[in-house]
């Protein structure tokens, strides 16, 4: 956003992180807020009425903190993403201020609107008129009209890094392969690249490569969880279970297993086929950037998000997850032709370049900020300016 002369702050909250801590990304002076004592209490993994207690404390403190931070704070307009006691007192702050705020909805939701323990359906927290609400999916976009959101909402795609993410040909596919595992150009390459959590199912992917034929091997990659994560997920115990199970198997040599922080475009033009059996998912970035690369996927075809995206046939297919349909649908993936995997690419560019979306935010940015006091800004007349 820089490119557009704007100039910004970063304030936020963490999961992986206990500490606050004052730095810059890229130049972005960036605050984060945690309260380390009133952390430390959750960690106990309390149940019922003390669970609940402790969790209004985490609440209550870091709002008053961030609270603290904005008080000298003086911004044209606010943008926050997820749900946390900061984007929560940021909120709050800017309605009084009578400030626009954009909201990002990232993660499955009942409502549009977030509020604090012991505050539920208070005003103060629902951003003022003349705000806007983007949500990433056509599934949160209806929750956002079921909640009286309707002119001022955009749905759309996650952006992609085009830069990063752009079509792999065959030659790129075997030099990254040939760098990142021991799978060799002869075998049809399966890659799921993601946070290692339940909701995930890496599991079943295993069943899947197992009823495939032995020329095709499986690459997954991507962090753990941390203990602070209000997920489930894997920790660096429970991964090495996870690749005994692999071994325990037969299959330690057709699956490799990279957890960490990876270039996840890299590990994406190692392989041949995006795999996607994630639940519960407001989106899935990771299945556009694939698509970006070329890779026919296979996907969750009970998740509403997968299905905006995956036209069957064309540029994957969706399936339950059921393991012998997806051993059908990767056997057939397997048929695409380079030019078929170039047209994948080419097509979904055009819709999620994070060019053209960046170019749409700034539109609506200076909409929200010229709106007036009562003015609904309305996301479909502006964009088609």
């Amino acid at each position: 956003m820089r490119d557009y002369g704007t100039s910004f702050q970063v304030v936020c909250s963490a999961t992986e992180f206990n500490e606050p801590d004052q730095y810059e990304v890229d130049g972005i002076p960036v605050n984060r807020i945690v309260s380390p004592w009133m952390r430390s209490l959750g960690r106990f993994r309390s149940v019922g009425l003390t669970r609940r207690l402790t969790n209004y404390l985490v609440f209550r403190s870091e709002i008053s903190k961030t609270d603290q931070w904005l008080s000298d704070k003086n911004f044209d307009l606010v943008h926050v993403f997820g749900f946390s006691p900061v984007t929560l007192a940021t909120i709050r702050w800017a309605k009084k201020r009578g400030i626009p705020v954009m909201r990002e909805l990232v993660n499955r939701v009942d409502s549009p609107f977030q509020y604090p323990p012991g505050h539920k359906l208070d005003p103060a927290f629902e951003p003022r008129s003349g705000s806007v609400y983007t949500a990433i999916s056509e599934q949160l976009g209806d929750v956002c009209k079921a909640h009286g959101q309707i002119e001022n909402v955009w749905v759309r795609p996650n952006p992609v890094d085009l830069s990063g993410f752009e079509y792999a040909d065959q030659a790129t596919r075997s030099t990254n392969r040939k760098e990142l595992t021991t799978f060799g150009d002869d075998d049809t390459v399966l890659v799921f690249v993601s946070k290692f959590r339940k909701s995930k199912n890496h599991e079943f992917l295993i069943d899947v490569i197992e009823r495939l034929p032995d020329r095709f091997k499986l690459l997954l990659a991507g962090p753990l969880s941390s203990e602070l994560d209000s997920v489930p997920g894997f920790s660096e115990e429970s991964i090495k279970s996870f690749t005994q199970n692999i071994k325990d198997r037969g299959l330690a040599d057709r699956i490799s297993v990279q957890p960490g922080f990876v270039d996840a475009a890299k590990y994406m033009s190692a392989g041949d086929i995006f795999c996607m059996p994630p639940e519960n998912e407001a989106m899935g970035t990771p299945l556009l950037e694939a698509l970006a690369t070329g890779l026919p996927s296979v996907a969750n075809a009970e998740e509403s998000s997968f299905r905006e995206w995956v036209i069957e046939g064309e540029n994957g297919y969706l399936r339950r997850l059921n393991a012998d349909e997806w051993t059908a649908a990767v056997i057939e993936a397997e048929q695409f032709s380079e030019p078929r995997r170039k047209t994948i690419a080419t097509d979904i560019a055009r819709k999620v370049s994070s060019e053209i979306i960046d170019r749409d935010y700034m539109a609506l940015f200076r909409a929200m900020i010229a709106s007036e006091p009562g003015e609904i800004v309305d996301v479909e007349k502006v964009l088609s300016r």
